[in-house]
C-alpha cells in the first residue's frame, strides 16, 4: 500500500502511490481471471451432464462480473492520475502568479 503523507503535497503524492498500486492489482486480477479460465477448461475432465452444465453456467456468471474488475480498477487509477496532474498544473500556475506578484 502506498505511503500517504500529510498536507496537500503528501495527499497528491499519496494519490499517485495508491493509483500505482491499483494498476498493479488490476494486472494481478487479470492474471487470476486467466487462471480461472484454464481451470474451467479442465471441468469436463471431472464433471459431466447436468452437473457440468450447472458449473459452466455459474462460472460464466462469476467470470462475467470478475471481468469487469480490472477495467473498473484501472479507470479509478486513471482518474486519480488525472486529478493529480490537474492539481499539479494548477499549483504551478498559482506559484508562478505569487512569484510574479512578489517580484
Amino acid at each position: 500500500m502506498a505511503n500517504i503523507g500529510t498536507g496537500v503535497v503528501g495527499v497528491t503524492d499519496g494519490m499517485v502511490g495508491v493509483c500505482e498500486d491499483l494498476q498493479q492489482q488490476s494486472v494481478k486480477i487479470q492474471g487470476y481471471i486467466e487462471e480461472l479460465e484454464a481451470l474451467k477448461n479442465q471441468l469436463p475432465n471431472d464433471w459431466e451432464g447436468e452437473d457440468l452444465e450447472t458449473l459452466l453456467t455459474e462460472f460464466a456468471g462469476f467470470k462475467s462480473k470478475l471481468d469487469e474488475l480490472p477495467v473498473i480498477i484501472k479507470s479509478i487509477a486513471d482518474w486519480g492520475f488525472s486529478a493529480h496532474e490537474a492539481y499539479t498544473a494548477h499549483a504551478k500556475e498559482v506559484s508562478s502568479a505569487i512569484t510574479a506578484i512578489l517580484q
